[in-house]
């Protein structure tokens, strides 16, 4: 973790947002940061062979590479970063090849390399672009053979010349593995973060099926009990309405039963005036009788 802290220090935040962009300026960091360890015996070995131009080239490829790792934040961009370590390897593989025979060179498999890394860090129309440039390299090669252009003599040995050799292609191969290994990493990735992102939006769409199936139950049991309520405060209004009409009949019969107690009542006042006054009738014609 601190390894990554350390290499993300180098990386843009423009890079940074893409994952698989990141995964890649990584890796490609990590090889730049540690060509001092891949030219470093390299160097040695041009040196000690006697080739002090191979040894001075393989030194500027690894001091170049280098210093791109650490303007990384100032190109602000993976692909011009690649392009240009393209760029430095490839110059130094042409003259590999130029100083150890031309076209005939053991180190022209180192060529092959190139395209593998770009296929590794950049897009397929970049690799494309690197493939017909070393196309282009190998043609130069062929034209020097061809109108006989002098090639450097570096007066190797036959020993030596069978180790060039032999380093020319088990350097490449193993380079290219290495590539590739970077390459398929960054596809694995790719396709598992792919892959997780789409079970983490199954998982989200399940859940929200699962809290949808809970709320439509919930409305449902929500429904049923306003239905209920409605029907219990259905039969309670009509058992108020039952009421009010039993209390207005009553007051109705009420009514009529006071309007007849008004008119007995009229009735017996008006018998007992007609009494009155027949009592008084008789009272009067008793008095006049007497006298």
């Amino acid at each position: 973790m601190e390894n990554i802290t350390f290499m993300d220090s180098f990386i843009p935040n423009s890079i940074k947002r893409d994952a698989v962009q990141t995964i890649r300026t990584r890796q490609l960091l990590l090889f730049s940061l540690i060509s001092p360890l891949i030219f470093g015996p390299f160097i040695l070995r041009w040196y000690m062979l006697g080739s002090t131009e191979l040894s001075i080239i393989t030194f500027i490829t690894m001091v170049a590479v280098l210093s791109l790792a650490i303007t990384l934040r100032f190109l602000n961009s993976l692909d011009i970063f690649a392009n240009l370590v393209l760029l430095v390897l490839s110059i130094q593989y042409f003259f590999y090849a130029y100083y150890t025979g031309g076209i005939k060179s053991g180190a022209l498999p180192w060529l092959l390399f190139i395209p593998a890394f770009a296929a590794a860090f950049t897009d397929i129309k970049t690799t494309f672009g690197w493939t017909l440039g070393m196309i282009f390299y190998l043609g130069i090669l062929a034209y020097f053979a061809i109108a006989n252009v002098a090639i450097p003599a570096m007066g190797f040995s036959e020993a030596q010349l069978i180790e060039i050799n032999i380093g020319g292609i088990c350097g490449p191969v193993a380079s290219i593995f290495i590539a590739m290994f970077f390459a398929e990493s960054t596809r694995t990735y790719a396709y598992n973060a792919q892959s997780n992102a789409q079970k983490h939006a199954l998982s989200l769409e399940e859940k929200a099926k699962s809290e949808a199936y809970e709320n439509a139950r919930g409305l449902e049991a929500i429904f049923d009990q306003i239905k209920n309520s409605s029907d219990d405060l259905n039969i309670e209004l009509q058992t108020v309405s039952k009421r009010i009409k039993n209390n207005v009949d009553h007051s109705i019969q009420a009514d009529k039963f006071m309007q007849e107690s008004g008119k007995i009542m009229f009735e017996a006042q008006e018998a007992m005036n007609m009494l009155t006054s027949s009592m008084e009738k008789i009272y009067s014609a008793s008095e006049n009788t007497s006298k």
